[in-house]
């Protein structure tokens, strides 16, 4: 992993209720408000760890 890369991972509950992970996707298709969090970084200067951080909280 490395910072300012958006990955996605898919995965499956199972029955047992244990989680089997499917793959993991480093072009993910992204909800819209995380753009919102990316384009600081394409625009200037990528975000800090607490405006990320506070971005993130915006989004719950």
């Amino acid at each position: 992993m490395r910072a300012g890369t958006t990955y996605t991972v898919d995965a499956m509950l199972a029955d047992d209720r244990s989680i089997r992970v499917l793959e993991m996707n480093s072009n993910p298709f992204l909800h819209p408000l995380l753009y919102r969090c990316m384009i600081p970084a394409y625009l200037s200067k990528p975000l800090t760890t607490d405006e990320a951080q506070a971005h993130e909280t915006n989004l719950h």
